[in-house]
């Protein structure tokens, strides 16, 4: 979800919330352990990914409150630059064709333009097939695996399992968007990687899904 209103915010919070736990609530409680209704409750869990992936541009769009010149920002997408202090940048979509990138100017405003070159082709890069589904593929096999609250320690371990293997193959995508906006920026990549991370400042984050830092430049200085 991009930053936006308190008040837009607030109305995605609660639909997205009521339609996650919706069912919980409307379905009899001596339905829980049918095997039929964990069925069908997995089903619904993964067309709601589905749903998210394919309409998030459109939710993007509506959570925008005011639209900026994207001057400057070039990229192989379309590209929504809206005016907020936070630093953000998304790229929404299921399928390539029809994906958006959304970068805020709080994140926008602290770039070099070397910087800001990197961070979109970045963004470009994760709207390829490949990371479409490298992002995709773990959201629906965790809303058809893990549809529900874990009821047990062996449950727990097995989502806690799942989300270390998603990490690992999260590292290894951004590691390949690292590699592939190099290729692009050639010799000034390692610059350019700098100049990005010294605006989104990742080292006062100890919180991060994102790959070791000499990891990431050990991949944009083999190109």
């Amino acid at each position: 979800m991009i930053p936006s209103s308190p008040r837009r915010t607030l109305i995605f919070t609660l639909v997205s919330s009521l339609l996650y736990v919706g069912p919980d609530f409307l379905m009899p409680t001596a339905w829980t352990g049918i095997r039929s209704y964990e069925f069908y409750y997995a089903c619904y869990q993964s067309a709601l990914v589905v749903a998210a992936f394919w309409f998030s541009p459109s939710i993007c769009q509506w959570l925008v409150l005011r639209r900026m010149d994207p001057e400057g920002a070039r990229s192989t997408l379309p590209i929504t630059i809206f005016d907020h202090p936070a630093p953000f940048i998304l790229t929404a979509g299921l399928m390539p064709r029809h994906c958006e990138i959304f970068l805020s100017t709080g994140l926008a405003d602290r770039l070099t333009p070397l910087g800001k070159r990197f961070l979109i082709a970045r963004a470009a890069i994760h709207g390829a097939p490949t990371h479409r589904l490298g992002a995709f593929i773990p959201a629906l096999s965790f809303a058809w695996f893990f549809p529900g609250i874990p009821d047990s320690l062996n449950a727990w371990l097995n989502m806690l399992g799942f989300l270390a293997l998603w990490l690992i193959i999260h590292w290894c995508l951004e590691l390949s968007v690292d590699q592939s906006a190099a290729k692009l920026l050639g010799s000034e990549s390692t610059k350019a990687l700098r100049d990005l991370l010294a605006a989104t400042n990742p080292r006062n984050s100890w919180l991060t899904i994102q790959p070791p830092l000499m990891w990431r430049f050990r991949v944009v200085k083999c190109q």
